[in-house]
């Protein structure tokens, strides 16, 4: 197995290297299998780039030939360098498998098998046949530590205290104090060592094929035996890694995988002093530990050592005792009491109901009660130090199962048991009372306690924890929820109730199961007790003692690394580590895209995401799934995508970041545009050269120009002279000499400005093709006031437009409403009183407006008898029709209407007209 630098672990498989990632092992390559079966070491050069030793050969996973032809027995890599250790010392080469002539050094070890090679530093060490050697690759330097045997050192490491770890076939450990030159052996016959690891928190792992794994604790100066009775499958350990958080990978030869989970737990065997690790009863005095062992006797443990208090050759099932007496409950052989160095056995000649008992207790008044496997209880009531009186409960007493199965003795007084039928009763005194519980319990209670507030808990087999307040003597059972269904035994610690069943223990929504590392998969009804602020457990096993079920490892937060990284879907390149990615992308491929990868491998949930890209958003994004956001139409300017990883206890990564700069366009360049204008001038200035020179090359022919070109402007003079009737400027003129006359020389000067205004407004209008409408309404209400002052007349006029009409965009052409104004002043309003002039504009389409200019005057035929009889023909008008019936499509005929709108008189003209819009 090896760490990759992302989180994974790889592990190496029959003929192919799988990566796990806490939830599934996916081979790296699909469609390649190594060229040998079996993979001696791996190490990881790049992602998903390994180094592995298979059969004596060191290869590039994924190529099948090795990369130098040559039998090695380990190697260790050293910046652009490969030590091989051989048969036949150390030999180096590069990466490219070109052999390096060995530093003269090094050749002392020519005929030396080397066995392991460790980089530490800039030094190798070196473990072989014959000792233990340090080499300084800098400096050349080969040191031999001449211990003072030749010790055939195995595999090493080197642990934080400059010590080196190591082993040999015979079953030996030795620690090498690196700066003192010397070593510590610790003989383990039988065990054959085959790996080493060092974890976090500085212990020592030494797997065997024999015997489970050995574990040094460098703290505490203590050994520890971890084999299959402390939960592993199989004895013989194939490897041992730490991974990235600290936490230790177990590999056995029956093709599994453990993690060994930290817990504050110790479990005490024949290693530790039992005579048999079948712990059959336990009992917790204030400062000792009672138990029994293998049908052997009963024990006191008692800081940290072991006592026998009674040797029996009969198995114990109870035990209790106080300050005077221990009593001990037999299977078969009655009570035993030991008091005073004296023991007293009582059968069923002393009146006791059975020889078969399981429990014993003390009730408030002194009194010892026993219960039996199938012939009730009974109340042992002490007369004087030799004389008891033994008072039997059965079924005449009350009870309807006499196999008794747990029995508890409340400091109130009451004392409580239960059956194997799972009924539950109490004594008050001398009264027995049933606890009615059919239909709630139907498997064996396995045990009772009393809790923190004076509550009583029932342990069933199959039907949970059950709680009964003191007071309900008639029910009143409520379920404990977050206990298992089976539980076998209860304890109490501080103000926390425990429970614990075949697969482990519980306290609130912690547990330690066996598939945590529980190192038992059977435990003693009723065999939990608490001591010295510890739960210790009875299990054929030996006995468990468990301080706390929080984990006491290191604290683990994911990791987290790029795998692709688009930009309008073509890949940018991605370096691990992350602070040095870094893109320059154009500005036409700012759609980018990232995909992630959070590891957690002590998690089988999917990991939480949350990200932000800096220079576009202000906060982290909510958690999420999203293991591949995209972003677009980004604007041009500088980024950091970061992007965090959260685990399902929480635990939150450090962010990773890819930094980019989008590039703006050229034309956005802070150097584009004076460079524009240095050109624009540049060739403004050979332009204007080049047309001086022609100009006078061309005098004659731009004369010609000129000429036609006044003589253009005269003719479109002329039209626009047609658009304005001659009256209205000899009467504006008239009514400026007026006003000039009457000596109001600042009416008059707003009157010439008025009508220079409006004339010069009409040239300029006239030469463009369409206005907008606001202009040519500017234009037609200047017109309007001018006509009212020059023609004294006192007429009202309105300009009602719609809504939708934004007069700044609408274009039309110019000059087309203002000769129809003109003959409602003139030949209407001008002869009548209270003169009233309406101008309204809708769109009938977007295209097309239509313009309804209304007045109140003697009437459109009324106006155009006069006009005959005057021999009056209106050019202006017949000049528009023509011009929109050539701008309009025919389907938008007539383009005028003209209508008198009653017999008294009134006008309606009625204008359709192109429409444009200047966006």
């Amino acid at each position: 197995m090896a760490n990759s630098k992302d989180g994974y672990l790889y592990i190496g498989g029959p003929e192919t290297v799988y990566r796990f990632d806490g939830k599934n092992s996916d081979p790296i390559f699909q469609d390649f299998n190594l060229p040998f079966s079996e993979i001696d070491n791996l190490v990881e050069v790049g992602r998903d780039s390994l180094f592995l030793m298979t059969n004596g050969k060191l290869i590039l996973y994924g190529q099948e030939s090795p990369i130098v032809d040559e039998t090695i027995n380990a190697y260790a890599l050293y910046r652009n360098k490969i030590f091989y250790g051989t048969d036949n010392g150390v030999k180096f080469y590069d990466r490219d498998g070109n052999y390096i002539d060995r530093p003269i050094p090094l050749l002392k070890l020519e005929n030396i098998k080397i066995n392991d090679l460790v980089i530490s530093d800039h030094f190798l060490y070196i473990a072989s046949e014959k000792g233990f050697y340090k080499y300084d690759i800098e400096n050349e330097k080969l040191e031999n530590y001449n211990l003072t045997e030749k010790l055939d050192l195995q595999k090493i490491k080197i642990d934080q205290y400059e010590s080196m770890w190591s082993y040999d076939l015979n079953g030996t450990v030795f620690n090498i104090d690196l700066k003192n030159k010397t070593y510590t052996p610790y003989y383990n016959e039988g065990f054959q060592i085959n790996n080493l690891a060092i974890d976090s928190s500085d212990r020592v792992w030494i797997g065997t094929t024999n015997k489970g794994i050995l574990r040094h604790d460098l703290r505490k100066q203590s050994w520890k035996t971890i084999d299959q009775r402390s939960g592993l499958s199989d004895n013989r350990i194939t490897e041992i890694i730490v991974d990235h958080w600290g936490m230790v990978w177990i590999a056995t030869a029956d093709q599994m995988l453990a993690k060994f989970i930290d817990r504050d737990y110790e479990l005490f065997n024949v290693y530790d002093g039992l005579v048999s690790d079948d712990v059959s009863a336990i009992y917790a005095q204030e400062d000792r530990l009672l138990f029994s062992a293998g049908n052997k006797g009963v024990y006191a443990y008692q800081n940290r050592k072991i006592t026998t208090l009674i040797d029996l050759d009969v198995k114990c099932e109870s035990i209790y005792a106080d300050s005077l007496n221990l009593w001990v409950g037999t299977n078969g052989n009655g009570i035993l009491r030991l008091s005073n160095n004296e023991t007293t056995t009582y059968r069923k000649a002393a009146g006791i109901p059975s020889e078969w008992i399981n429990h014993i207790v003390k009730d408030q008044e002194e009194n010892i009660w026993i219960s039996t496997f199938s012939n009730g209880i009974a109340n042992l009531i002490q007369r004087d130090s030799s004389t008891i009186v033994v008072r039997k409960f059965g079924k005449e007493e009350g009870l309807q199962d006499l196999n008794i199965s747990a029995i508890l003795a409340s400091s109130s007084g009451v004392v409580y048991y239960g059956t194997q039928s799972g009924s539950i009763g109490a004594f008050y005194g001398k009264v027995h009372q049933r606890i009615p519980s059919e239909g709630i319990i139907s498997s064996t209670i396995t045990d009772i306690i009393q809790g923190p507030n004076n509550e009583i808990f029932f342990a069933s087999l199959n039907n949970g924890v059950f709680e009964l307040k003191q007071n309900e003597k008639k029910g009143g059972l409520s379920k404990i929820e977050h206990f298992p269904e089976s539980v076998k035994a209860l304890a109490l610690k501080g103000n926390e109730v425990w429970a614990a069943n075949d697969k482990g223990v519980y306290k609130d929504s912690l547990s330690f199961t066996t598939g945590d590392g529980f190192p038992s998969n059977k435990i003693i009804a009723g065999g939990m007790v608490e001591y010295q602020d510890r739960i210790w457990i009875a299990s054929p096993n030996g006995i468990i003692s468990i301080g706390d079920l929080a984990s006491a490892r290191n604290e683990r937060v994911p990791l987290i690394h790029f795998k692709d990284v688009q930009a309008n879907y073509n890949p940018i390149p991605i370096s691990r580590g992350s602070d040095r990615n870094a893109a320059s992308i154009d500005y036409n491929e700012n759609q980018i895209s990232f995909e992630y990868e959070g590891v957690d491998i002590h998690s089988t949930k999917d990991l939480n995401y949350s990200y932000i890209l800096e220079g576009r958003d202000k906060d982290w994004s909510p958690w999420t799934k999203n293991d591949n956001p995209s972003f677009s139409n980004l604007s041009a300017g500088s980024y950091a995508f970061k992007v965090r990883a959260k685990s399902d206890d929480d635990a939150i990564s450090a962010p990773i970041s890819y930094t980019f700069v989008i590039n703006g366009p050229i034309w956005k360049k802070w150097w584009f545009f004076p460079s524009i204008a240095i050109v624009i001038g540049l060739l403004v200035f050979a332009l204007f050269r080049r047309r001086i020179r022609n100009i006078k090359k061309k005098n004659e022919e731009e004369k010609a120009q000129l000429e036609l070109k006044n003589k253009l402007l005269e003719l479109e003079q002329k039209a626009n002279q047609l658009q304005m009737n001659p009256h209205f400027i000899f009467n504006a003129l008239n009514s400026i000499q007026a006003t000039v006359a009457k000596e109001d020389y600042k009416d008059a000067r707003r009157e010439i400005t008025d009508f220079a205004t409006l004339m010069r407004s009409i040239l300029s209008n006239s030469k463009e093709r369409v206005i907008t409408l606001q202009d040519e309404l500017q234009l037609l209400k200047k017109y309007i006031d001018i006509e009212k002052k020059c023609r004294t007349l006192d007429f009202e006029y309105e300009i009602d437009i719609q809504d939708k009409i934004d007069v700044a965009e609408a274009l039309i052409p110019p000059m087309l409403i203002q000769p129809f104004v003109e003959n409602a002043i003139v030949h209407g309003i001008q002869h009548s009183q209270a003169g009233k002039l309406q101008l309204n504009f809708k769109l009938l389409l977007e295209d097309i407006m239509e313009v309804r200019i209304i007045d109140n005057g003697i009437g459109y035929e009324t106006s155009k008898k006069k006009s005959v009889r005057k021999k009056h023909k209106s050019i202006a008008i017949d000049v528009t029709k023509e011009r929109l019936e050539t701008l309009l499509p025919i389907k938008y005929h007539p383009v005028i209407k003209i209508n008198q709108i009653s017999k008294e008189g009134g006008t309606e003209v009625v204008i359709r007209i192109p429409v444009e819009y200047n966006f």
